[in-house]
């Protein structure tokens, strides 16, 4: 066999293992209602990049003993608080993998409730299955995932972040607003005139601060609390 079909057939075998390798996203939907059901385990397994499986709630999934999955999508009606439906949502999955939710368009105030307890991710209803499918790959590596329009949100209706002593140093608040807007340390550094590795410094403790697993709670957390402060009349 010549050099060129040689590097032709490691090329295939490695298409073909990437293939598999995005495919590995086994997804537990768990919806009440057998027809929405049934129509979101066929758009995910007809994407192509999904192994989807279904179940009423997580005491049907324990009879049916079907696989483990390595996301769970919680499905809430729309109408039901999301922050009553995360106290259930606890209760009932003991999957020890990351759980997101799925509902119709929701407020920011409520998205962050769920993040608050645990939950890794909200997709609303309006994203596209694609789309979705990333979100859903995202929280399974380890991410969390918010639609930009609850950050725009939040981020719309807030002035920039006011000094409180105690809590963050001038210079922590910098990186804070920062982070917000959805800037990477390298640009942070280079507006703040900083070197990256004490960009990363404030990064880090900023989070272990607001108790944040990562940058997207870094900027919920800390408007959520500018946000008790204010209706607490505690001003700086």
């Amino acid at each position: 066999m010549t050099d060129g079909a040689n590097l032709r057939l490691d090329r295939a075998n490695e298409l073909r293992q990437s293939e598999n390798h995005r495919k590995e996203l086994v997804v537990l939907v768990l919806e009440e209602r057998p027809f929405f059901r049934e129509c979101i385990v066929t758009a995910f397994n007809q994407s192509g990049q999904v192994h989807a499986m279904a179940a009423a709630n997580a005491k049907d999934y324990r009879v049916r003993e079907i696989p483990k999955p390595g996301v769970v999508l919680i499905c809430v009606l729309e109408g039901a608080r999301l922050s009553s439906a995360s106290a259930l949502i606890a209760a009932e999955t003991d999957f020890a993998v990351p759980a997101v939710v799925s509902s119709n368009d929701r407020p920011a105030a409520e998205v962050l409730e769920l993040l608050k307890a645990g939950i890794r991710g909200f997709i609303p209803t309006s994203l596209a299955v694609d789309v979705a499918v990333q979100a859903l790959r995202l929280v399974q590596a380890g991410g969390t995932f918010v639609p930009e329009s609850c950050l725009r949100s939040l981020s719309s209706t807030e002035q920039p972040p006011a000094e409180r002593p105690g809590l963050f140093t001038h210079r922590q608040l910098q990186v804070v607003e920062a982070i917000r807007q959805g800037k990477p340390n390298k640009i942070i550094a280079y507006e703040l005139s900083m070197c990256e590795s004490t960009v990363k410094v404030h990064v880090r403790t900023i989070m272990k601060k607001l108790k944040a697993k990562n940058r997207t709670q870094v900027a919920y957390l800390f408007t959520a609390t500018s946000n008790t402060e204010n209706a607490a009349g505690i001003h700086p």
